[in-house]
């Protein structure tokens, strides 16, 4: 037993320790390239104020520990309110679906959305969208209330759980966590877009590991553990099904306790039974989904659905180092040659194992690192990278034209921030020299179960790891006295070396910032957007029948000046386009464009471009019909459910929105010279830290 706990504890301090160093120097991300070198010198930095802060907190009371908790968590709720209130990103991806099917739920359609038709394991959520839309009929609150309500919700939730549970074990600990909670860049924005899914896995595993430490402290699991186990279990399922992982990582607990019974008797029968909980959780989650595929006339077994051996197919592709791709999906799709997709696929793997055999370990060393190549664990929707397009529909000034360079420094300080984690994950291994049974092992198992799982059989994005994160907090937050009370030992003999690499190390990243750096793309500023359905995959053709010399009008707020306007409706006849500013309460005429005829209202027909310089300010659009004859226009008319301030109001008393992105045509460099001054400044001060403070 001693031989398979010591490679227990091996191969984990391996795989963190791997974890810790790509998350340190792996230089690409979802938002462009990181200098890793900045990401070394602020996760020194970190290390000295969170060193410093730590030890203050040790000098105060309990009750004092609690007032700072409740001052960083309620500034932390104060934060996630002026996200969701002042600057939006619309959701692109999963999300747009979801919510596209949702909404023809409701309305009796029964024509299915093909992405859903594509990936049956989204109907869980489609439900839950379903529910959010059919409270906000009957309470009549604004659907947007409720959908950011229940992902607030989640959210905080899952934070206050994290700060009580290390109250328990350290208050220092948890006052510690509080304040800097504020300033935890993955607690807002994507969690607060998406908490119903990414957020109710995090939430769900912090709850099955609590349930566990419990029963641990109990020497006892009752019938309520059990039944929370298999309800947490099975919603934790349906948000996110690769949380089978946990049932693999207790399995291995409880054979590790009963090999050991007769030390740890109450160990392998709490994690037997709360495997048994689990088992049953994953049999209410798979009757939950066969009664919504019942109820809405889904078929999961569609030509369309993509088996599972795809994603190990797609898992495989070495050239897009196991990430998805389009070219996996048509194939797996059309499948010629083969009589099921799930033929086409076991070939396909079959064949890749045998021609990529060489670099398949360099492809899972890829998918490793992709994994835990960003702090942020790639933070947004998909589709909504700043490097691609960032399509906000409000947002102020200083975001939105700098968001590039505030996207940038978030990826660092994100990095930096989690590598420390791991550091203390790392440092608690190496005191122990073992792998622990109990919580903490069990958190470690199901973070590195995860990266396994999608390492070796799975399709691989950074997101995927996010799940983790939670455990990844709590986790290291145990050893925190650890790392900055006895850190002395690693710290004092580096001084030397740190007082060399420091100065040296900032020097080179400012440079390597100011030229190699500047090589990247430019970025494009997308000001605001209502992009549209014409546009997205063509799923809803509401049209407007125009009258001859109608005019219809649609505000959009610029923060910042603007000068390009893709416009994206399909309309059946030439249309006017007269561009309006607000001047004092007043509408004045501004630009004017010709709108051409576009019968084609679906991806493949081309947008119009418009050029308009425009200064920050309230406008509007005012479209009218010049013509003799009616002419039709694709606008959309589930506004209910359009994240947009500004609308159409129609003469027939609906509302409604036209689909456009205005932008600039002036780009920016990833690495701007204000970026680069604030490196220049927090370089200094960690070169401060390191030769000044004892």
């Amino acid at each position: 037993m001693n031989f398979l706990n010591k490679t227990a504890y091996r191969v984990l301090l391996a795989l963190f320790s791997l974890a810790f160093i790509v998350m340190l120097l792996e230089p690409y991300s979802t938002i462009g390239f990181i200098e890793p070198l900045s990401v070394v010198l602020l996760s020194i930095g970190l290390f000295f104020l969170f060193r410093f802060l730590y030890r203050w907190l040790k000098n105060l009371s309990k009750k004092q520990l609690k007032i700072l908790i409740f001052i960083g968590f309620t500034i932390f709720f104060v934060f996630e309110l002026l996200w969701v209130n002042l600057a939006h990103a619309q959701l692109f991806g999963d999300p747009w679906h979801m919510q596209t099917q949702a909404v023809r739920l409701s309305q009796g359609s029964k024509i299915w959305d093909a992405w859903i038709l594509r990936y049956p394991n989204l109907l869980p959520m489609v439900s839950l969208y379903l529910s959010f839309i059919k409270l906000s009929q009957v309470s009549h609150v604004a659907y947007y209330t409720i959908f950011y309500g229940y992902n607030i919700l989640i959210n905080t939730t899952i934070w206050g759980l994290i700060l009580h549970f290390v109250w328990k074990k350290s208050a220092v600990s948890s006052a510690f966590l509080a304040c800097l909670l504020p300033f935890f860049p993955m607690a807002y924005g994507f969690l607060v877009l998406v908490g119903y899914s990414d957020g109710l896995a995090i939430l769900s595993l912090l709850l099955l590991v609590m349930i566990f430490d419990r029963a641990q402290e109990k020497e006892q699991f009752g019938i309520f553990a059990f039944i929370s186990s298999s309800l947490v279990f099975a919603l934790a399922f349906l948000a996110r099904p690769n949380v089978v992982v946990f049932i693999i990582a207790l399995l291995i607990i409880a054979v590790y306790g009963y090999l050991l019974r007769k030390k740890m008797q109450s160990l392998w029968k709490s994690a037997s039974k709360m495997l048994i909980a689990c088992l049953l959780g994953l049999l209410l989650a798979t009757a939950a989904s066969h009664s919504i595929e019942k109820a809405t006339g889904f078929n999961p077994k569609n030509s369309n659905a993509l088996p599972s051996l795809h994603w190990v197919y797609m898992g495989l592709n070495t050239y897009n180092f196991g990430e998805y791709n389009p070219a996996d999906v048509a194939y797996s799709e059309n499948h010629i040659g083969y009589s099921t997709a799930s033929q086409a696929d076991l070939a396909g793997i079959l064949h890749r194992i045998k021609s990529e055999n060489v670099f398949l370990p360099v492809l899972w060393l890829s998918k490793f690192a992709t994994l835990w190549s960003e702090g942020n664990f790639q933070s947004l929707t998909d589709y909504q990278y700043y490097s691609y397009s960032y399509n906000w529909t409000r947002g102020p000034a200083w975001l939105i034209k700098n968001i590039g360079a505030i996207q940038i420094f978030l990826g660092v300080y994100s990095k930096a921030l989690v590598s420390l984690l791991l550091l203390s994950i790392i440092l608690r291994l190496r005191r122990t020299k073992r792998a622990e049974v109990n919580s903490f092992g069990l958190m470690l198992l199901v973070i590195m179960g995860i990266s396994l799982f999608h390492t070796f059989l799975w399709e691989v994005k950074p997101r995927y790891q996010f799940m983790t994160f939670g455990l990844i907090l709590l986790s290291a937050s145990l050893n925190l006295d650890q790392l900055f009370e006895s850190d002395l030992k690693l710290i004092s003999p580096s001084r030397k070396f740190l007082k060399k690499f420091v100065p040296i190390a900032s020097v080179i990243s400012l440079t390597l910032m100011s030229t190699l750096l500047q090589i990247q793309p430019e970025q494009k500023v997308i000001v605001t957007a209502q992009q549209h359905p014409v546009d997205n995959y063509g799923y809803n053709n509401d049209t407007y029948e125009l009258k001859p010399h109608e005019t219809i009008y649609q505000e959009f707020g610029l923060s910042v000046a603007s000068d390009t306007i893709d416009w994206q409706p399909g309309n059946s006849g030439p249309l006017k386009m007269q561009i309006q500013k607000n001047l004092s309460n007043n509408w004045s005429d501004f630009d004017s464009h010709v709108i051409a005829t576009d019968n084609i209202p679906t991806p493949q027909g081309g947008n119009q471009f418009f050029t308009s310089n425009m200064s920050a300010g309230q406008y509007r659009f005012a479209i009218s019909n010049p013509n003799s004859y009616p002419v039709s226009l694709t606008l959309d008319m589930d506004t209910a459910y359009l994240d947009y301030p500004h609308l159409i109001k129609l003469p027939n008393g609906k509302t409604a929105s036209l689909g456009f992105i205005i932008s600039s045509s002036k780009t920016q460099a990833k690495y701007s010279f204000a970026l680069i001054s604030l490196y220049a400044l927090l370089f200094l001060v960690v070169n401060l830290l390191v030769f000044l403070v004892k």
